[in-house]
């Protein structure tokens, strides 16, 4: 039986400030996998997981993330409620086509300490939903917005 909880790698990791503190992000460009992203929760100052994602580029991926992370400002002109696969409304708005980068400066400003880990070097689907199902990240929706339990 699969370890689902196991860690293979710690791809990128920063500090309480927003400083990088570990880096392999190059070591994954073009490769395959199944990440997911964690933080501190800035009021309960509580690990969560956040976000789990599979992609034959993890590296690229990630990469595009942290850029939205720390590079987009917080939008506050959304039209949709951002609902996750199990039903929880997130508390913030974002545009048709635009969810990652009305996700992530919302993440940005809710939590620090941010990491991304490798937890399966096969882009797998049925894994990254079972391991989904397993730890419930808060943002993660199964590839579209929830809709009737998609």
């Amino acid at each position: 039986m699969t370890d689902f909880s196991k860690v293979v790698a710690l791809i990128y990791e920063e500090d309480k400030s927003r400083v990088p503190i570990h880096s392999k992000i190059e070591e994954y460009i073009r490769k395959p996998g199944v990440w997911v992203m964690k933080g501190i929760n800035c009021e309960t100052e509580l690990e969560e997981c956040l976000n789990v994602g599979s992609s034959e580029d993890i590296g690229m991926e990630i990469l595009y993330d942290l850029a939205c992370l720390h590079f987009l400002d917080l939008r506050l002109d959304g039209d949709k409620n951002y609902i996750n696969q199990f039903k929880k409304d997130c508390k913030f708005k974002y545009k048709s086509g635009q969810t990652q980068e009305y996700l992530y400066p919302y993440i940005s400003k809710n939590y620090h300490s941010i990491s991304f880990e490798l937890v399966h070097s096969i882009n797998d689907k049925k894994f990254e939903r079972y391991y989904a199902h397993e730890h419930e990240p808060l943002f993660w929706r199964n590839g579209a917005p929830y809709k009737n339990g998609n």
